[in-house]
């Protein structure tokens, strides 16, 4: 391989030319001096000799879902010793038909415009029970393409984990925070398809409050004085929500879930 690439290298002399004729030159020294070795194809030579002469075995250990995992299934592998790691899990879906269960999942863009979440969710809601998107925040960069909820909004601030930041205005659980400007508002539009078609119970998330007011729907809702996370639930099964805040111009909104008092929540 040497002597190939020195032919093509006399053809066609560049930088490397000479890195490759100094690879030839064995290691030696005069002095202090000490030369060593330059070897550019050490990968490659490096590679076929443990091809040829090693004969070290690894053992390799089988996953135990693999012997479990029926034809056409693609299970989700456990990386525990013991194959404990999913107990909590399946311990909680085994309780969907009493509570609530809510899974969280943290990913980009592709997960945030529910692209890859919305097939999860709506298969876990159709073993499992519940409905609804989950949540969904005041504002968000994806809301044009995302398909699983009419989302649109206006005059409003964010704040938020990988932008700007301001210390009067926490971020909320999901990385952002969303001040409201003068004539905000937010609106949320259930999709015509079985467990998104309608918005069961809403949680509306806000904090960092002194008073004023959340209209929902033209219901006016005074939210608590208080700098920690506080929620405002309804039990109206409807298709639209309309949101908007008067009164205090420096609370801030985080965001609302879409969920059924049992089942499972995807956000």
């Amino acid at each position: 391989a040497t002597w190939l690439a020195c032919a093509a290298l006399a053809v066609n002399p560049g930088p490397d030319a000479l890195l490759l004729l100094l690879s030839l030159i064995p290691e030696f020294e005069i002095g202090s001096f000490h030369f060593k070795r330059i070897n550019i194809l050490s990968d490659i030579l490096h590679k076929e000799i443990t091809k040829t002469t090693s004969t070290d075995t690894i053992e390799i250990i089988k996953p135990v879902y693999l012997d479990t995992c029926k034809t056409g299934l693609t299970c989700i592998e456990d990386y525990t010793t013991d194959t404990s790691g999913l107990k909590i899990f399946l311990s909680a879906l085994d309780s969907t038909k009493k509570r609530s269960v809510r899974i969280a999942f943290f990913a980009d863009s592709y997960v945030e415009g529910d692209i890859m979440l919305d097939p999860l969710r709506d298969t876990l809601q159709a073993i499992f029970g519940g409905s609804g998107v989950g949540y969904v925040p005041i504002t968000s960069e994806v809301a044009g393409f995302r398909q699983t909820v009419i989302h649109s909004f206006s005059n409003w601030k964010t704040y938020s984990i990988t932008g700007e930041r301001n210390p009067e205005h926490p971020l909320g659980f999901a990385g952002y925070s969303f001040v409201p400007k003068d004539e905000n508002r937010v609106l949320f539009r259930a999709i015509t398809r079985k467990r998104l078609n309608e918005f069961p119970n809403t949680e509306i998330f806000y904090g960092n409050t002194e008073g004023g007011n959340l209209t929902a729907n033209g219901e006016l809702l005074p939210l608590q004085n208080s700098k920690r996370l506080q929620s405002v639930i309804t039990h109206k099964q409807q298709q639209t929500l309309e949101l908007s805040i008067s009164g205090n111009m420096k609370t801030d909104l985080y965001g609302v879930s879409f969920e059924n008092e049992n089942g499972i929540s995807v956000d």
